[in-house]
């Protein structure tokens, strides 16, 4: 006997067939004869019967359903009725045999979405995409704080019989296994806190319309509790802003607070030079379910990102141009011809963005400038470039290098160029006074004293020139006229430019230096006498620059017979002191006579005088003429009788009589004594009375002075009484006796000790 061993692996069709049926044939070749062959039989060699073995059904089903994602179907950023729960449903054929008809059965409120069945479901398979669910959020599921839930899964085993499984959270258990099943459960717990960062106006500090630094940004912002509980201790921050301190405050669910923070920013120098402020905020609080936190969200509470504050750009631009230093080149100690004037050009970025490419460019020619262009330049930050120029002839002739530069930058900003602050708001040339040597102009005259209608010959000569051209000019006096064909230029044959009284010889070149100009002029016939000055410039043509002036007087002198005024005069002794030369008035020799102009004459032995040619009068008119009488040199006890001085009327070729009067003094004196006196009063004695008016009569006779003398033994104050008494009683007799003349008197007291 011999034995065999066989396997057989069991087949699907072998487990729905509930056994596995089979038998196996044996074949010999004997020595002699054909193979035989024998099938096999279980237990009986003389039967061939299959070998039948039988095998154990046993149909399961397993489901797990897992929640996959909320859905904030509001984007409000928390949980929220109406947000969706999303699950993924997994079906396993945990059994040994297979399974038809598997559905799936979902809780009232949940959405089962996919099969409606999966077909077959061989024993060991998992189905993971036929089925999912979704759960629509209440506000009863969100105030509960979770949502629990269980799914069946069913199938129809090959015996007809139905196999069942409630859905486990995570574990393939069916409902016969030792494990129970699980339901899964969604947390709906949910503190939450969102803050909205927006600028509420930017403040225009300097109120110069641009945003620039030191303006000042102030945030609102509005914090809300976006959760389902209650926060507290909530407090805000913000790196790159101020946010004034306050205190915390709570929230209750879906409060918004947007007044109790605020913050402000100063704008920054980087700030303009990025274009924009950026920054975020956050806020932090306090709940049931433990701390929470938001950064600021720009527009709404769940668009992230930081607040971004665009800065209108507004570039300017701004050049200063200033000579920095002049090299005297040739050490004479002046800013001339060759000498070098250093400068520097300060740019100035007056805008609020960076300056980029900033070129100068000087509009004079000849200046080499260095540094340019000049490096980005910050707003508010400044520049520098220099720049050299030597100095030539014009310059020297223009007597000033006046120029003006100009400031390019990227984006078309541009600026000419001020001589001293940015803030000017007119562009300035930079003017430098060029010292040269000094033009030389002289100007002669071949005669200095003419006569009405002679012609008069000038000379101007300049030197000390440069390249040139100039121009020569003679301002000519009032009366002169130019004499045609008379004015050479270096020599040679000239017509100047005649403009009222100016003559103009213009755009001359300079021969070795120099110029010369010859001219005749005449004098009018009509013109009167005196100096007259005739006057010269030399002028830069290109400019006008006046380099130099000369002058020369010439004087036109008196025609005696025509123009003059002649004074004859006479110092008389006025016998009868009436101010008049009378008949038979003698002279008084030796008196000195003077005029205004200071000339000095003395009489002659008969008193005569003679001022040839006075004064030259006016010739329409006439002229005053003043003469004055030295009283020193009058005989003794003289006094004038007639003014002093005298002025009288010349008129030209006429004589005019000029005379003085003085006569002798004769002065009374009085002498008086208490005797003559009322007892020791004030009053004259009665005697003395009739005296006073024989007084008046030889005072009157002599014309002279009274002088009264009181005479004491010992002073008293009553001693002046008197002599006051007695002088205006012998004032008030000389005007009642019709003397028009005040009379002179004199007072005095005399007393012995």
């Amino acid at each position: 006997t011999t034995g065999y061993i066989a396997t057989h692996v069991i087949t699907s069709g072998d487990m729905t067939a509930g056994e596995v049926m089979n038998r196996a044939r044996v074949t010999a070749t004997p020595p002699v004869g054909a193979n035989i062959t024998d099938d096999s039989d279980p237990s009986d060699l003389t039967e061939n019967d299959y070998t039948i073995v039988p095998i154990i059904s046993e149909p399961a089903i397993t489901l797990v359903k897992r929640f996959v994602a909320l859905e904030d179907t509001n984007s409000s950023g928390t949980i929220n009725p109406g947000d969706t729960l999303r699950y993924d449903i997994d079906v396993r054929n945990s059994g040994n045999v297979p399974l038809t008809q598997v559905t799936v059965n979902e809780q009232p409120g949940v959405t089962l979405i996919g099969g409606p069945l999966i077909a077959l479901l061989d024993a060991g398979d998992t189905d993971t995409t036929t089925f999912s669910a979704t759960r629509v959020l209440t506000a009863g599921d969100i105030s509960s704080g979770s949502y629990s839930n269980s799914a069946e899964a069913t199938g129809i085993a090959p015996d007809m019989s139905v196999v069942r499984d409630d859905s486990d959270e995570t574990t393939f258990d069916n409902d016969a296994a030792a494990n129970t099943d699980d339901p899964t459960i969604v947390s709906l717990l949910n503190a939450a806190v969102a803050v909205v960062k927006t600028v509420d106006h930017i403040e225009d500090v300097n109120s110069n319309g641009v945003d620039d630094a030191g303006d000042i940004i102030h945030y609102t912002f509005a914090v809300t509790n976006i959760g389902n509980s209650p926060l507290t201790t909530v407090e805000l921050t913000d790196s790159n802003a101020t946010v004034p301190p306050v205190a915390a405050i709570s929230l209750a669910v879906g409060q918004t607070d947007a007044t109790h923070f605020t913050g402000t920013h100063v704008i920054t120098v980087s700030d303009l030079v990025a274009g924009a402020v950026s920054n975020t905020a956050r806020v932090t609080g306090d709940s049931s379910f433990g701390p929470v936190e938001d950064f600021s969200h720009p527009v709404s509470n769940f668009a992230d990102g930081p607040t971004v504050t665009p800065l209108t750009p507004a570039p300017a631009i701004a050049l200063v141009k200033q000579v920095s230093s002049t090299v005297d080149s040739n050490a004479n100690g002046l800013t001339d011809t060759g000498d070098l004037i250093n400068y520097r050009f300060t740019i100035y970025n007056i805008g609020n963005t960076q300056l980029l490419n900033a070129t100068v460019t000087d509009l004079m020619p000849g200046v080499t400038l260095a540094g340019n262009p000049a490096a980005p330049i910050d707003p508010g930050s400044q520049a520098v470039v220099t720049g050299t120029y030597t100095v030539t002839d014009t310059d020297a002739d223009a007597g000033t290098v006046s120029n003006t530069a100009r400031v390019d930058a990227t984006g078309g900003v541009f600026d000419l160029s001020d001589n001293d602050t940015p803030s000017s708001t007119a562009s300035d040339p930079t003017v430098t006074t060029i010292v040269s040597p000094p033009v030389v102009l002289t100007k002669t005259v071949a005669k200095s004293e003419i006569v009405r209608g002679e012609r008069v010959s000038y000379t101007i000569t300049a030197a000390s020139l440069r390249a040139g051209p100039y121009d020569i000019t003679d301002i000519m006096p009032p009366g002169f006229d130019f004499v045609p064909g008379s004015a050479t230029v270096n020599g040679a044959a000239a017509t100047p430019v005649e403009s009222a009284n100016v003559l103009s010889f213009a755009s001359i070149p300079p021969v070795a230096g120099r110029i010369v100009v010859k001219l005749q002029l005449t004098a009018s016939a009509t013109i009167g006498t005196g100096s007259y000055i005739n006057r010269a410039q030399v002028l830069f043509s290109a400019n006008g620059n006046l380099l130099g002036t000369a002058q020369v007087p010439v004087l036109v002198k008196e025609e005696h017979v025509f123009d003059c005024g002649e004074i004859t005069g006479r110092v008389f002794d006025d016998l009868n002191s009436n101010g008049y030369a009378d008949e038979g008035e003698p002279g008084l020799p030796g008196v000195r006579v003077v005029t205004v102009k200071g000339m000095l004459i003395t009489t002659d032995k008969k008193g005569r005088f003679h001022v040839p040619c006075a004064d030259v009068p006016n010739a329409m008119i006439g002229s005053n003429f003043l003469m004055k009488l030295d009283t020193r040199t009058l005989p003794a006890d003289y006094k004038l009788t007639t003014e002093n001085p005298r002025d009288v009327r010349l008129t030209r070729g006429k004589v005019t009589k000029l005379n003085f009067g003085a006569s002798k003094d004769r002065n009374i004196d009085l002498e008086l004594r208490r005797d003559a006196f009322a007892g020791t009063g004030v009053d004259l004695k009665d005697e003395w009375l009739t005296g006073v008016d024989r007084l008046v009569t030889l005072l009157a006779q002599g014309r002279g002075e009274l002088n009264i003398t009181y005479r004491c033994q010992q002073f008293a104050p009553i001693a002046n009484d008197r002599v006051l008494v007695v002088k205006d009683l012998v004032a008030q007799r000389w005007q009642a006796a019709g003397h028009e003349t005040p009379l002179k008197i004199n007072t005095r007291v005399e007393c012995t000790p």
